[in-house]
């Protein structure tokens, strides 16, 4: 879709969709409910990963569309939840072939 027009070349495009705004901490949660075993998770201060100053987390993570719905035309068609059990049905199916 994007690469065969020169009206994109050297263009920085958002992709995502702005109706999916979830925290980090709420999209973890989402993704442990869909398995059986409840992976876990731990929360760490940024202090324990990161060296003083090295990183600067964003407040909100909403994408602005605009930008590639007015130059192709390009909206989002799936749901946080469609894209999360599509990628965790994938996975579990890549990490089942590769146990057998």
């Amino acid at each position: 879709m994007l690469s065969g027009s020169l009206e994109v070349y050297r263009q920085i495009f958002n992709i995502g969709n702005p109706e999916n705004e979830i925290s980090m901490l709420d999209l973890a949660k989402k993704v442990t409910k869909m398995f059986d075993e409840m992976p876990r998770f731990k929360m760490v201060p940024y202090s324990e990963v990161f060296e003083e100053g090295s990183f600067e987390d964003m407040a909100r993570r909403v994408p602005s569309i605009k930008k590639i719905g007015d130059v192709v035309g390009w909206r989002p068609k799936l749901s946080l939840d469609k894209i999360l059990e599509d990628v965790v049905d994938d996975a579990c199916a890549r990490a089942k072939k590769e146990w057998q």
